[in-house]
């Protein structure tokens, strides 16, 4: 179905919307949700995690009928099996969330020989599909890494590379019997 061409409530550029009740064109929305995104998180955590109990029951409940009604799952298939809408949802994942668009990720990725940047192994069938390394105070995105790479890198970010909490983890795996190896190396 489309929809007559509307005005951007943001910018005023026309657009044509996906759907009746859109308001924005495509880089505004993405724009608004990141700054929704940032109220949500000055929110008190404890209030946010209140309303979401609440809410929690009845949206599940919704959510679940929603999805056993025949015309959703039957949509759900096709869209499935269509191998384009695996790339759409991947580069509208990109744009939202790191201002990335996928053929930008695929240059990247040509760029580093199609491996993780850090551990240079590629993508093969055991292992993750790239993930989209980024800083997360910045949202700059660093590197393409493999999902191992990343998620160890993430827990390092996370504990600010606390060297004392990486000596107690080495001597508590020390006492419980795996010899620990460091290896000193220099980057590439």
């Amino acid at each position: 179905m489309t929809y007559k061409n509307k005005n951007c409530e943001r910018c005023g550029i026309e657009y044509s919307p996906n759907s009746s009740v859109q308001k924005y064109c495509f880089k505004c929305g993405i724009i608004n949700k990141k700054e929704k995104r940032r109220e949500y998180k000055q929110i008190p955590q404890n209030k946010v995690k209140e309303r979401a109990r609440q809410q929690k029951p009845e949206f599940k409940e919704s959510r679940r009928k929603y999805r056993q009604r025949p015309e959703v799952k039957k949509r759900k298939k096709e869209y499935q099996q269509n191998p384009e809408n695996k790339n759409r949802t991947r580069h509208l994942n990109l744009v939202r969330n790191y201002d990335l668009t996928l053929k930008e990720f695929n240059e990247k990725l040509k760029k580093q020989g199609g491996t993780c940047e850090i551990c240079r192994k590629g993508n093969g069938k055991n292992r993750k599909k790239p993930s989209t390394d980024h800083n997360h105070k910045t949202g700059k995105v660093r590197g393409i890494l493999c999902g191992n790479c990343n998620f160890e890198l993430g827990t390092l970010e996370k504990f600010n590379n606390n060297l004392n909490l990486f000596k107690i983890y080495i001597k508590y795996l020390e006492e419980h019997g795996t010899k620990v190896k460091l290896k000193y190396f220099s980057p590439l």
